[in-house]
């Protein structure tokens, strides 16, 4: 099993391998694709950064933790 590198990448893929495959339209497979994130990604905490300030206050957070 090869490990996820890009979340959104792997969302995308899933829905379109759905759609081939199991004959969904586009709204059914997302819904099926958001059903197995959930249990793919179950573990993971996943940010979106819109800015580099939020970047940067991220990072000091993460760098503060681990002085702790």
């Amino acid at each position: 099993m090869k490990a996820v590198q890009n979340r959104k990448e792997w969302r995308h893929n899933t829905v379109m391998q759905l759609i081939e495959t199991s004959k969904l339209d586009a709204e059914a497979a997302i819904g099926e694709a958001k059903k197995l994130e959930k249990y793919v990604f179950q573990n993971d905490f996943i940010v979106e950064i819109d800015s580099e300030e939020q970047k940067q206050a991220l990072e000091n957070l993460i760098k503060s933790l681990e002085r702790d």
